[in-house]
């Protein structure tokens, strides 16, 4: 991949590389590295009278097609491969439950909804399935993404070492059917959220980030989809810092401090 010429300078005025930091805690779950076979647990979320139709969930299974081709030409850009694999169709049944929780922030009760989902489904012991899925599937990576009837802000749920691994090993990606302002998700919601399982940090101000490093994010990578989801992926590109979180890119530069997230130390 190319390097920005920021990086380039940064790397011959620093005149050798750092070790590389151990992001580890963050690698641990089911979701490792961005590379390799990848198994998507799909579900479809509803609670009281609303369902999911069926046309709109093909409509939702499209744009997961669609983001797995898209991060599909993203890592071979960067000389890695990975395929995505699932089984769901849209004559798959809803997923019932009695509340369809909104994410408050992390570090918040969010009612761990991954967890309440696959608990619905019958599967009581999460450890347990996610072994199950490894051997049925011989795949590298596990992610579960749940399709939620309702409106939200689309969020993921990484597992860090430490957490419970029964509640947050099978590491989670919730998408909304809408945003808070009614429109439709994105391909980009998916690309962007899924990206989190694998380490990705958000390089636009938030509960984490200060509002410094998404102005310099966006002079220096303003084309990262980790930067903005709002406006499609024409364009769009998983920048060098997070090529090296998600595991692409190998070697890692002192300059990728500038973008760590407050609570990744």
């Amino acid at each position: 991949m190319k390097r920005l010429l920021l990086l380039v300078t940064t790397l011959i005025l620093t005149g050798y590389l750092y070790a590389q930091p151990n992001d580890d805690n963050w690698r641990d779950g089911s979701a490792k590295q961005l590379k390799g076979k990848v198994f998507t647990v799909c579900c479809f979320v509803s609670a009281g009278k609303h369902s999911w139709k069926k046309d709109d969930k093909e409509v939702a299974l499209y744009k997961l097609k669609e983001a797995y081709k898209w991060l599909q030409s993203q890592a071979e850009s960067n000389g890695v491969k990975v395929n995505f694999y699932d089984t769901a169709t849209s004559d798959d049944a809803d997923i019932k439950v009695d509340k369809i929780y909104q994410w408050k922030g992390e570090g918040k009760d969010t009612g761990n909804l991954g967890l309440k989902v696959l608990q619905a489904a019958g599967h009581n012991n999460m450890m347990a399935y996610y072994d199950s899925l490894l051997q049925y599937t011989h795949c590298d990576n596990i992610q579960v993404i749940l399709f939620a009837k309702t409106a939200g802000r689309s969020y993921a749920c990484p597992y860090k070492k430490g957490m419970v691994k029964q509640h947050r090993y099978l590491e989670c990606t919730t998408v909304y059917e809408t945003d808070s302002r009614g429109t439709d998700f994105k391909v980009s919601t998916i690309v962007h959220e899924l990206l989190h399982l694998y380490g990705a940090w958000d390089l636009y101000q938030s509960h984490s980030q200060q509002e410094n490093v998404e102005k310099k994010s966006k002079s220096i990578l303003g084309r990262s989809v980790m930067l903005d989801i709002y406006y499609g992926m024409e364009g769009k590109i998983v920048d060098e810092v997070n090529a090296w979180l998600i595991g692409w890119f190998p070697t890692y530069y002192p300059f990728y401090e500038n973008f760590r997230p407050k609570d990744r130390y």
